[in-house]
């Protein structure tokens, strides 16, 4: 009689222990699909904002300008130069001058445009805003007349 409680016991304790596993990994699938979500959300929202800021920079910048860029930048990356282009400093007085108008024009902080390419530099495992530009310009992700 004994050894019968004995074992309807460590049935019923390995009952809860299944159950208690069952719970444990339903809780790490949804967490999991959680995730999932939220990255598929956020890469969503960032490609939207690729996508606008391409649009934006077809608006705000002429073919011409965009042009010499491209070509200064992939001659200075297939020289191999260290130093940069002459138009480098003009360049980052026009870089800031943009960042704060698509900042603007989200309704957003500069420093929030500055994490959302630091972001895109991450995600592309790109080094620099540079070669990012490059590879944007050489795949041609960026259109209206460019």
């Amino acid at each position: 009689m004994e050894i019968v409680i004995i074992v309807l016991l460590l049935a019923s304790l390995f009952g809860v222990w299944l159950l208690s596993v069952r719970r444990k990994l339903e809780t790490q699938e949804e967490n999991i699909r959680n995730a999932m979500y939220q990255t598929l959300v956020q890469l969503s929202a960032e490609r939207e904002a690729l996508e606008g800021l391409a649009e934006f920079l077809g608006q705000t910048m002429d073919a011409e300008t965009f042009r010499r860029m491209k070509h200064s930048l992939e001659s200075a990356q297939t020289a191999g130069e260290a130093g940069l282009p002459e138009w480098v400093a003009e360049q980052q007085r026009e870089l800031l001058r943009v960042q704060k108008k698509i900042a603007e024009s989200l309704c957003i902080s500069p420093e929030t445009v500055k994490w959302h390419i630091k972001n895109m530099l991450q995600k592309t495992n790109f080094d620099s805003k540079t070669k990012l530009a490059v590879a944007v310009t050489k795949k041609n992700l960026i259109i209206n007349g460019f």
